[in-house]
C-alpha cells in the first residue's frame, strides 16, 4: 500500500486539471493573459503573393503555461495592419488584406489564428488591457 500514489483531491488539483490546459487564444479570450505593449516597426508582408507595407505592434504575452501547472509562459504577438496608402494599389480591382496577428513560438512567428471572428475578439482583449494601462497610468 505505501507504493500507491496519493490522487489529489479537487481542490488540491490544478485548475485545469479536469479540462486541460487553456489553449493560448483560450487564455487570451477568458482574460486569464497579461498583454503588455512593446514596441511599433514598419513591415512588408506577403499577402497572396502580392507584398503590402504595414505596422507591426508587438506586445508581451504572458499567458498561463500549457504543460507546467501553475507556470507562466512569455512570449510576443504581434499586430499587423496594412499600411492607410499602398503604392500601386487599384482599390476598385484589388482588395487590401486583413489584420493579422502573430505570435512567437519555438518555431518562429506563426498565425495565432485565421478564424476573423476570434481574431476580431483577440484584438478587442488586447485593446481592452492595454487602454487599461494606460488609463492607469494617465490618472
Amino acid at each position: 500500500m505505501d507504493s500507491i500514489e496519493h490522487t489529489p483531491s479537487k481542490e488540491q488539483m490544478p485548475q485545469w486539471a479536469e479540462t486541460g490546459p487553456l489553449s493560448t487564444v483560450g487564455a487570451i479570450l477568458t482574460g486569464k493573459s497579461q498583454i503588455k505593449y512593446l514596441s511599433s516597426h514598419m513591415e512588408t508582408r506577403e499577402v497572396q503573393f502580392r507584398e503590402y507595407p504595414g505596422n507591426v505592434h508587438s506586445y508581451e504575452l504572458i499567458v498561463p503555461h500549457l504543460t507546467k501547472a501553475g507556470e507562466k509562459w512569455i512570449t510576443e504577438i504581434g499586430v499587423w495592419f496594412p499600411a492607410a496608402h499602398v503604392p500601386e494599389f487599384n482599390e476598385r480591382v484589388d482588395r487590401k488584406p486583413e489584420m493579422q496577428i502573430d505570435i512567437l513560438t519555438g518555431q518562429g512567428h506563426m498565425a495565432l489564428t485565421k478564424n476573423p471572428e476570434t481574431m476580431r475578439n483577440i484584438y478587442e482583449e488586447i485593446r481592452r488591457q492595454t487602454d487599461q494601462k494606460e488609463a492607469d497610468t494617465s490618472s
